[in-house]
């Protein structure tokens, strides 16, 4: 497995509205399928692993860098690698990792942003026309590209600020995607980019090789560390 922004583009933080569903390719909604058959999980907690796996798949890829110097899309093998590690200690009789599940302890979003990005637009821009009216394209023939290529949807359109919600389907790059945009179109005056309240748990992962991770789980002051390679779980003391 292989394992500043432009001027016209501000961070803001601002509350993330309802999290959203990632169908994501035929392969995990099969491998998903079979985890909440086995393990009785809901659909709900699924959908947060892959969040999860995601965000640490971002964090390993980048590995220091800037985000925009990623792709906008995160490999799929990086991902699934990930959600498996996260399963395994999910189903695990580890008494450590029956702790860690019981706590439903996520990753934050910050600073890897997956789902959302709002773009507001100068008042002139004549290309949301078709928005004023409930459509969800424009006439931007760019801007309808990147729609169709990173299927993305638009939500939320607000008339009197001419702005919209991009959501993407499947976890992107949002961080590099918002860049992107904003080099796009002269007409988008800012892009914001959606935060979450700050919670007291998060996940950070360490690749070891192949499908084995280092998978570290906190919340508060504590913290438990398991090594797994989508198979077999370890409790680390650390």
């Amino acid at each position: 497995m292989h394992i500043g922004y432009s001027r016209h583009i501000v961070l803001f933080a601002i509350t993330l509205s309802t999290l959203l569903c990632f169908p994501g390719s035929t392969q995990a909604q099969d491998t998903e399928l079979h985890m909440i058959t086995a393990t009785h999980l809901t659909n709900q907690t699924v959908r947060e692993y892959r969040k999860d796996a995601a965000r640490l798949a971002l964090s390993h890829l980048a590995n220091g860098r800037s985000l925009l110097e990623l792709d906008i899309r995160i490999p799929e093998d990086v991902q699934a690698s990930l959600f498996n590690a996260l399963m395994s200690i999910h189903n695990s009789t580890n008494p450590y990792a029956q702790k860690v599940t019981s706590l439903g302890i996520h990753t934050k979003a910050k600073p890897y942003y997956i789902d959302r990005i709002e773009i507001d637009c100068t008042p002139e821009t004549t290309w949301t026309a078709p928005l004023r009216s409930g459509g969800t394209t424009t006439t931007n023939k760019e801007i309808n590209s990147q729609l169709s290529e990173y299927e993305l949807e638009i939500d939320d359109y607000d008339k009197e600020e001419n702005s919209f919600v991009l959501s993407a389907r499947n976890p992107l790059n949002m961080s590099k995607l918002a860049s992107d945009l904003s080099e796009l179109n002269t007409d988008i005056t800012f892009i914001l980019i959606p935060e979450t309240n700050e919670t007291d748990h998060n996940i950070e992962a360490e690749h070891v090789d192949g499908d084995t991770w280092i998978i570290t789980f906190y919340k508060g002051s504590n913290k438990w560390s398991f090594k797994t390679d989508g198979e077999r779980v370890i409790y680390l003391k650390r």
